[in-house]
């Protein structure tokens, strides 16, 4: 498995695209991401669609309003524990 860590002063994200998540919008997202100095790692075409993003820390509301984001959270690793 390989871990992806940020640079300095970035913060990974998920941004899952809303449906129907159209080439257009996979355009649009990554050009705003690259706008505000951002870079896309990552474009998720089979399921969910999305883009692994890394942005410039405090950038993260300058997509809260962007009709083609579904929802946006924190790329990290998540551990489960519990009982089967």
């Amino acid at each position: 498995m390989t871990v992806h860590a940020a640079e300095p002063g970035y913060v990974d994200y998920i941004m899952a695209l809303s449906e129907p998540a159209t080439p257009e919008k996979f355009k649009q997202a990554r050009e705003d991401v690259e706008k505000v100095g951002g870079k896309v790692t990552y474009e998720i075409t089979i399921g969910l669609k999305a883009l692994t993003i890394s942005l410039p820390e405090g950038l993260i509301q300058s997509f809260d309003n962007k009709d083609y984001v579904d929802f946006i959270e924190e790329d990290k690793i998540v551990h489960f524990y519990g009982n089967e």
